[in-house]
């Protein structure tokens, strides 16, 4: 081959190389192209960073999230991308990216505002222009970061809802079960019990409780405990101190005395002592280990029947609002059975005491009534034949037991008033001594028929009386005759009086066979009867006495010994201490009014 061929042949390969390597650029530059227009509208953020984490170039995404200018951000550290804290983090990371050549993390961002937000990034170790760079794919995850909080939330609030369901299900389940175990017996005394043993160990540690009586005073009825040991102490504490009002601890008197719910979350040593000097009460108090406290009255009809305490003693267990709320609707229902069987059983008692009314009606009218007929028969057959004397004597027997009748009526009508709390008394100012010598007066031809000494000591000087004169006779008359029904021949009578405070005392000494100890607390109940020696009357008369005295105010007692005779005691209001009171009330309901 010529050398001229040689050189053409030599200049086609240097062409074909020319357009070989201009393709290959053009393919570059497309290829590059392409890459950048990539990277100028993808979403995520793309960053090309040197081996010591500056920023050598970066896409619009990348800006528009973090909030800078592109100028802003090429020569910029990565880490001040980020928390301090996760910058700390940073350089054994990029050493890790460049050993393994790519590397995918969750991590915290920061923008340029300060605001964090969460990022997914993906590394990938490159060479660029002859040097090795990183390119980091940086997404952020504010949105599946709020989907994934919008799920646990949902998770969350349907595990509350179920749990809530549960618990008002097992509530529910609760609060039936008490309503069955308070209505099993129409017995009053049987509801506290039931209602203790559901409440512990379920709802408390300790439950207590405590009702009111007719004349308002406290009885601890039932004490329940979750452990028998503690139980046995508690009943024993508890035996020493009585239920008095004043001594209970605050939050029981609180509740009896208000009506309203207490609850004390968290109990503080010495908070519960009722009396600051009682140093024994508040110690045997915090040795019971009482760590929360919840006391609900027991509310019927407007009335507080009692209250119920809730103990929590475990250290797991504290008391809260719903805690109470569930104590609340517990001692309603409680309170609610307790009432219907204090009327069942005031209705069982006016059965019988309806019976019982029949048989003295029946009975001890027949005597009386018996006697009048006789005596009318007598009359009717020998009226003619009859002189003046016996005629005299007949009259005088149908007088007696006229009056006699007359007397039982009256009592039974008083009773019937007693007993439905519509006794009328129409009081005005009276002289004690002038009332006490009026009834011994009166009583004395019997005290002289029957051998038995009567006679009134009274001060001269007593302050008025603010009573009904009539039925202040009315209990004279009663507790007198019954002192000389009582007393033996040869025995004596005593009526006393003396100021008491805003009363006068009156008592009625005898020295017959006296009371028995036992029968003394039953003494002034409806139709009790405690003789058996042909004394009996028809059971009303104390009874009776007792209305009359609590209508005006006052009180009564009695004391006795057997063999030593008794003392009946009552009081009757000073006039000066009730127009006291009324003046007093007055000017309070005017203040009230003009405020």
């Amino acid at each position: 081959m010529s050398e001229v061929e040689a050189l053409r042949q030599r200049v086609r390969e240097l062409e074909a190389q020319v357009a070989q390597h201009a393709a290959v650029e053009a393919a570059l530059r497309e290829s590059e192209e392409t890459f950048r227009v990539l990277v100028e509208i993808a979403l995520d953020g793309i960053f090309i960073e040197t081996q010591a984490g500056r920023i050598v170039d970066c896409n619009p995404s990348a800006c528009a999230m973090f909030g800078y200018t592109r100028a802003e951000l090429i020569g910029m550290w990565i880490g001040d991308l980020m928390p301090e804290e996760f910058a700390a983090t940073l350089p054994p990371l990029i050493t890790a990216e460049m050993t393994t050549g790519h590397v995918a993390v969750e991590r915290v961002n920061k923008r340029k505002d300060g605001t964090l937000f969460p990022t997914e990034i993906m590394t990938k170790l490159v060479t660029l222009g002859g040097e090795r760079r990183l390119i980091a794919y940086v997404r952020d995850a504010s949105e599946r970061a709020r989907i994934e909080r919008e799920r646990r939330a949902a998770l969350q609030r349907e595990r509350e809802a179920r749990a809530e369901a549960e618990h008002a299900a097992a509530r529910a389940r609760f609060l039936d079960e008490a309503s069955r175990l308070l209505n099993l017996s129409l017995d009053p005394a049987e509801a506290p019990c039931n209602l203790a043993a559901l409440a512990v160990p379920a709802l408390a540690d300790s439950c207590i409780v405590y009702l009111r009586d007719e004349a308002g005073a406290v009885r601890r009825v039932h004490v329940a405990h979750a452990d028998a040991a503690q139980q046995a102490m508690l009943n024993a504490y508890l035996a020493q101190y009585p239920p008095v009002l004043e001594r209970l601890i605050r939050p029981i008197a609180q509740a009896l005395q208000t009506g309203e719910p207490v609850l004390v979350a968290e109990v503080e040593p010495g908070s519960l002592r009722a009396d600051p000097a009682d140093v024994a009460h508040a110690r045997r108090t915090e040795s019971h280990a009482l760590r929360s406290l919840i006391v609900v009255p027991l509310t019927a009809r407007g009335q507080v029947l009692g209250a119920i305490s809730f103990g929590a003693c475990s250290a797991a267990r504290r008391f809260d609002a719903e805690d109470l709320a569930l104590a609340e609707e517990l001692a309603g229902r409680a309170a609610l059975a307790i009432d219907n069987a204090r009327l069942y059983a005031a209705l069982e008692q006016g059965v019988r005491d309806s019976e019982h009314l029949l048989q003295i009606v029946s009975h001890d009218l027949r005597s009386p009534l018996s006697a009048v007929l006789l005596t009318s028969g007598a009359l009717q057959a020998h009226g003619a034949q009859v002189g003046l004397a016996e005629l005299g004597s007949l009259a005088e027997t149908a007088v007696r037991a006229a009056q006699q009748m007359n007397t039982l009526v009256d009592e039974l009508a008083d009773f019937v008033r007693v007993r439905a709390g519509r006794l009328a008394v129409d009081p005005l100012p009276c002289p004690p001594a002038a009332l006490l010598q009026q009834a011994v007066s009166l009583l004395q031809p019997l005290a002289h028929e029957q051998q038995v000494h009567l006679a009134a000591d009274a001060p001269p000087d007593l302050p008025l009386l603010w009573v009904d004169p009539n039925r202040a006779q009315q209990v004279f008359s009663n507790l007198i005759g019954n002192a000389l029904k009582f007393t033996p021949r040869g025995g004596q009578v005593r009526v006393c009086a003396e100021p008491l405070d805003e009363h006068v005392r009156f008592a009625v000494h005898d020295t017959g066979r006296g009371i028995p100890a036992e029968h003394l607390p039953h003494l002034f109940e409806r139709f009790w009867q405690g003789d058996a020696n042909g004394t009996r009357g028809a059971g009303l008369g104390l009874a009776i006495v007792k209305g009359i005295v609590e209508a005006h105010g006052g009180w009564v007692s009695v004391e006795s010994q057997l063999g030593r005779g008794s003392s009946f005691y009552f009081t009757l209001p000073r006039a000066a201490a009730v127009a006291r009171a009324r003046a007093e009330g007055e000017r309070a309901l005017t203040a009230s009014t003009t405020s």
